[in-house]
Order: C-alpha cells, then structure tokens, then sequence
C-alpha cells in the first residue's frame, strides 16, 4: 500500500496509522509492505516520522517510493529509514536478545556479492 500523503502532510497522522492498520488486518497472514513515496514528504523529520508511523501500524517492510515521483530512493532518504527500523528494533528487542544483524542471515551466493 502507498501511504495517503495529503493526509500525511496535513498533520493526519492518525488517519494514516488507522488506513495501514485496517490493511494489515485485510491482509492477514501476508506480509504488508508500506510504500511511504519519500519524494513527496519534503523532509527527512518527515520521512523519518511516517517510517516510524508505518512500523508502529504493523507494517511488514516499508520502502522509499513507487519510482512513479522523483526524487525516490536517495541515500540519506535510506539512511533515515533505516535509522527508524533500527531505533524500533532498539526500542521493542528483549534486553536479552543478541542476534546477528540481518544481513549475516542472507545467503552468500555468486549473485549476492555485491
């Protein structure tokens, strides 16, 4: 799902938590991608706020754009939003939890060395 960015920028922040949660729960088993099209939000305060937003709504991933606005994906826009999958991790891991970070858990093949 794309995030409804009028809303978002209106200060409606709640009418966006509530649409992601409404399509989490149609969704049931599957996973829920939140598309957060980054290129409209303005700011990173912004990016980094509706990346938080979707996480706590239960999305399953959240990705910069649909490639349709520019600019998309940029690297400070992904640094930002890892910054919040990390600060959620931070802020939801058991104080016992010690597992390796995600990208020790993907498979070394020929194409993935990159």
């Amino acid at each position: 799902m794309v995030i409804d960015r009028g809303a978002f920028l209106s200060g409606d922040y709640l009418k966006v938590y509530d649409e992601i949660v409404a399509v989490k729960e149609a969704c049931g088993a599957a996973h829920l991608k939140v598309i957060l099209e980054t290129g409209e939000l303005v700011t990173y305060d912004n990016v980094r706020r509706a990346s938080h937003l979707a996480i706590r709504a239960g999305a399953d991933f959240i990705k910069t754009s649909t490639g349709k606005v520019s600019p998309a994906a940029t690297p400070p826009v992904v640094l930002v939003m890892l910054e919040a999958v990390r600060d959620h991790r931070a802020a939801t891991a058991p104080a016992s939890a010690s597992s390796p970070p995600v990208a020790s858990a993907l498979p070394r093949t020929p194409s993935a060395n990159w």
